[in-house]
């Protein structure tokens, strides 16, 4: 099934309207860009994307009680080239180590997708997404956020989030998402 997507840019009252905000989505500050937490997060990337098992390698010790949410949108971020990898990742940590991750996770990996043109994968994330009953609201702050913050090229992932709410029979907050858009 291919999915067409018209190309609708977000408007700079949209962008203005996550500043005004001053989201802060998750610990995701400078608070935590400390020396430890840049070295687990190196640790984490080589990981990802070297040869080793992801299980032997995720099971240790100290990397199964250290691993916050934090850490995987860090290590998200640093797989944008490879979306690909960096949705293995995340599937992997939710499958084999009942990780809970967090909606700013969902967005940097949807958006990412987007990018890269993997229009599934991405809205297969955004149904899981929807499952959690979260106010559209909120979804469309993170969605935001993301896409302000780390520059994303595409806004094709607003427009997934909106088809997904009506493929779901959720029309109320598909308009919501959208009257947030202008």
């Amino acid at each position: 099934m291919k999915l067409t997507l018209p190309h609708r840019p977000l408007s700079n009252s949209t962008i203005h309207y996550i500043k005004q905000r001053n989201l802060s989505t998750s610990k995701f500050t400078s608070q935590d860009n400390d020396e430890n937490d840049s070295h687990f997060v190196s640790i984490l990337g080589d990981i990802v994307r070297g040869n080793r098992s992801w299980k032997i390698a995720l099971n240790n010790t100290y990397i199964s009680s250290t691993l916050g949410p934090h850490h995987v949108e860090k290590v998200l971020i640093q797989t944008m080239d490879d979306s690909r990898l960096a949705l293995r990742f995340f599937n992997f940590l939710g499958l084999h180590h009942n990780f809970h991750h967090t909606t700013t996770s969902f967005c940097i990996l949807v958006h990412s997708l987007v990018q890269s043109n993997l229009f599934w994968p991405a809205s297969s994330l955004l149904q899981t997404l929807s499952l959690r009953g979260l106010d559209p609201k909120e979804v469309f702050e993170h969605f935001l956020n993301c896409y302000v913050e780390f520059k994303f090229s595409s806004s094709l992932g607003f427009d997934l989030l909106i088809q997904n709410y009506v493929q779901n029979k959720r029309l109320l907050d598909a308009v919501v998402v959208v009257k947030l858009m202008k």
